[in-house]
């Protein structure tokens, strides 16, 4: 059974405590009773003054993300634009030459432009969701070893996300260019 601590209990141990050392022996021991510190109200969304000290690691932790994500495929950084054009060529196929399904209403007869415009921050949102929730896990060892907020990883996989989010949609303008769907006036 877990219990809650109220908001005002929960983060006044936190300010006293410093090291991070001592807040990890804190949460394995709440942990271990079942407690669950309130954090609807507790944290702010803003970032804290100390990760702005850490913008280098930031960096270096988003570069490494990025080449670490290509370095074992035949391709390598080519691969980040292969995918959306091979998505949105798949679409053009699918929804404009198989499906013919017409758009009524909208400023494109375009199915495949329409849908990839929708798509593209859809599959954005859900890289940067899906790869932050095991961030600060699949890099334990980092945690473990290396003073520096675990926001930093958190982010990290989140800014990843957005990058590969600009190449696609670099190359969506590109087919937006393309197939007549963009007037440059």
């Amino acid at each position: 059974r877990n219990q809650r601590i109220d908001c005002h209990e929960a983060s006044a141990p936190a300010r006293r405590f410093k090291q991070v050392s001592e807040r990890q022996q804190l949460l394995s021991r709440d942990s271990a009773y079942g407690i669950l510190p309130c954090l609807s109200s507790c944290h702010s969304l803003t970032p804290s003054p100390l990760m702005w000290r850490y913008l280098f690691l930031l960096r270096e932790f988003v570069r490494r993300d990025f080449d670490s994500r290509y370095a074992g495929s035949a391709l390598g950084f080519v691969r980040s634009l292969v995918q959306p054009a091979w998505q949105l060529l798949l679409f053009y196929f699918v929804f404009a030459t198989v499906m013919r399904i017409p758009l009524i209403g909208e400023r494109t007869d375009n199915f495949a432009i329409f849908l990839f415009c929708g798509l593209l921050p859809w599959l954005a949102v859900h890289e940067g969701v899906l790869r932050s929730t095991t961030a600060i896990t699949d890099n334990a060892n980092l945690v473990k070893k290396i003073h520096f907020p675990a926001e930093i990883l958190v982010l990290t996989a989140v800014l990843g996300a957005v990058l590969h989010q600009l190449i696609a949609s670099a190359l969506f303008v590109g087919a937006l260019l393309a197939f007549g769907e963009l007037a440059l006036d």
